[in-house]
């Protein structure tokens, strides 16, 4: 894996103290260039500070731990590992390593010696293990161990991956994770207090543990970076022979902002009953019949659309008259792989779909017809909002599906369309083997719109970035706008972690980089602040070009670069912003102020 390293500065007597910053971007087994076992790889980017102030910087450090495997590891932590048991006293928090021990280790070592039995092999219903584990940390607030009793609550909180395939993978220009992981963010403490309250115990024989359905809102968005809390709490549930259903409810926010809630319903069944399962009854002779196989194509590449693990369907037919309403439907397909990642995370010893990727799918089939329907290109980087917020769905469940399935298909319906804010409320249907197993109602998709708007009391405007630039207004201005470091980073053509870096103080802001932020900003904001934060404008402004009457299409942009023979690069030096600016304005993927305006054409001249 080709690294680079810079070096614009020194360790000398005079510095007091040296640091050094490793942020981890990636963690992984890759096989060997000969061959063999995957080894252990880890990726990362490196600063070096002389006291506080960055002087090396290392891209694409990498490690690869030779003549190792996951295997190997596992058997050598198990060697070297004392046997952890809880204290007499009960737990209340419970960390990462707990957590694992829950998930795919010693469960007595989560929830101590009455747990014991499932160590030595006994089946244990488990929480979700890497990569589609959401909890970092939850905390027992109400309720005692082993304890089925309705009040039961806990707190859980999940810090969300800032970088990484739950962003580079879904597809989109939204920083908000993909739905399948706000869903599971607030299911898992369920079953976390599910176990905590040994609701298996009582059982003689293993006791599956399955979502069974669930009604639920979002209220606002999670960027990349946030913490979120998840409070969830038992409130009744009730044991049908071998069965045993329980009712949970549950809240999301992020800080103090509400993102999530709802109530949704679990079930204990034996293998027995699983196997039982005749799917929805009385519900596939309502929707059309399935279309012939000449006419699905394949899903949809581009940015637009999901990438890597977050893409779950293969095969796609979408009919924008189809439907029960006429407002549009689609059908698509995927083949069911034994060997799938979300087999071996979810769960151990007992792998199955994760339900939530079944929600997924419907929405990645309703962003397909949206973007159809609304007449938007797979080549652009679109703005989803699925679901849009405010807007209730609920789902069912009475199947599941399983590496013994075949094939997997999910067939959508439009139930309501909104051209105007163009937001698309499905109803969805999926298939295991063509039984009908998953029901999904009102699940609505919004297509390059913001939030539903509701009545919040009025802000302040966000800081506007000037010469005197603080670490604050760099962080509150990206957060207004809903941006990544990664994406600032991408607009400044910079490093993460170099953005990291000044929002938190760590790094001076030269007067280059408080202009190329001015320069987005107003990209951004559509205004035409002064570039300085003061009443004027710069003397070295003052004898440019009058900003055009009209505004400078990417065409336009594009044509005279050329005609000039200039490299996006070059234009963006000589304009004092970044090429990847210059690049998303010629794509007519940013909006351009008159004053960047003024600046590019002033820029353009000077170098005719």
């Amino acid at each position: 894996i080709p690294a680079s390293l810079k070096c614009r500065g020194q360790v000398t007597a005079r510095v007091r103290r040296a640091a050094y910053e490793v942020h981890i971007r990636r963690l992984e087994f890759k096989p060997p260039e000969g061959g063999g076992e995957p080894e252990p790889v880890a990726l990362a980017e490196a600063v070096m500070l002389a006291d506080d102030r960055p002087i090396v910087e290392v891209r694409n450090l990498n490690l690869r731990l030779r003549g190792s495997s996951a295997a190997g590891l596992r058997r050598a932590w198990g060697r070297s590992r004392a046997s952890v048991r809880p204290p007499a006293a009960e737990i209340r928090t419970y960390n990462k390593p707990r957590l694992l021990a829950l998930a795919e280790g010693r469960p007595s070592e989560a929830l101590g010696p009455s747990f014991a039995r499932f160590d030595e092999g006994a089946f244990l219903a488990r929480l979700p293990r890497p990569p589609y584990d959401f909890i970092d940390q939850i905390t027992v607030l109400q309720g005692s161990l082993g304890e089925i009793k309705p009040g039961a609550e806990a707190l859980a909180r999940y810090v969300v991956e800032a970088d990484g395939w739950l962003f580079g993978e879904a597809g989109g220009w939204r920083p908000a994770p993909p739905y399948a992981v706000l869903n599971e963010i607030a299911l898992q403490p369920c079953g976390f207090l599910a176990a905590y309250m040994g609701s298996a115990l009582p059982f003689d024989q293993p006791m599956h543990f399955r979502n069974l359905g669930g009604r639920a809102t979002v209220l606002a968005n999670v960027a990349g970076g946030e913490a979120v809390d998840t409070r969830v709490r038992f409130i009744r549930g009730s044991r049908l022979g071998e069965m045993l259903i329980q009712h949970y409810e549950f809240e999301c926010a992020a800080g103090r902002r509400p993102i999530y809630k709802g109530h949704t319903h679990f079930g204990f069944f034996s293998p027995q009953a699983l196997a039982r399962q005749t799917g929805l009854a009385n519900i596939r002779d309502a929707w059309p019949a399935r279309p012939a196989a000449e006419t699905l194509a394949a899903y949809p590449q581009g940015p637009a659309f999901p990438t890597g693990r977050w893409r779950l369907l293969e095969k796609i037919a979408l009919d924008p008259r189809g439907g029960p309403a006429g407002l549009g439907s689609a059908f698509a397909l995927t083949r069911v792989d034994p060997g799938a990642w979300f087999f071996r995370a979810h769960f151990h010893q007992d792998p199955v779909c994760p339900g939530s990727l079944g929600l997924e799918s419907l929405i990645q089939a309703g962003k397909a017809l949206a973007a159809l329907i609304f007449g938007a290109s797979a080549d652009k980087t679109l703005n989803w909002a699925a679901p849009a917020p405010d807007r209730p769905h609920e789902w069912l469940y009475r199947g599941q599906v399983t590496p013994a399935q075949k094939e997997m298909a999910v067939m959508a319906a439009v139930r309501e369309a909104d051209e105007a804010r163009r937001l698309l409320t499905l109803d969805g249907l999926l298939l295991a083997d063509d039984l009908p197993v998953y029901r999904m109602e009102g699940f609505t998709i919004g297509l390059n719109q913001g939030p539903v708007r509701r009545r919040v009391t009025a802000k302040s405007p966000a800081p506007r970035p000037g010469a005197g630039l603080t670490c604050e207004m760099i962080l509150d201005w990206r957060k207004a706008r809903k941006l990544s470091q990664g994406q600032l980073a991408r607009l400044m053509g910079v490093t993460p972690i170099y953005i990291s870096l000044m929002e938190r103080g760590r790094r001076n802001i030269s007067s280059a980089m408080a202009e190329k932020l001015n320069a987005i900003f107003q990209a951004e904001d559509g205004a035409d602040p002064p570039l300085s934060g003061q009443d004027e404008a710069p003397p070295d402004m003052k004898s440019r070009p009058a900003a055009p009457s009209g505004p400078l299409r990417p065409e336009d942009l594009r044509a005279r670069r050329r005609a000039r023979g200039l490299s996006q690069a070059k234009l963006a030096e000589a304009a004092g912003v970044s090429a990847a600016l210059i690049g998303l304005i010629e794509r007519g993927r940013h909006r351009l102020s008159p004053a960047l305006a003024q600046k590019i054409l002033a820029a353009l001249d000077g170098l005719t």
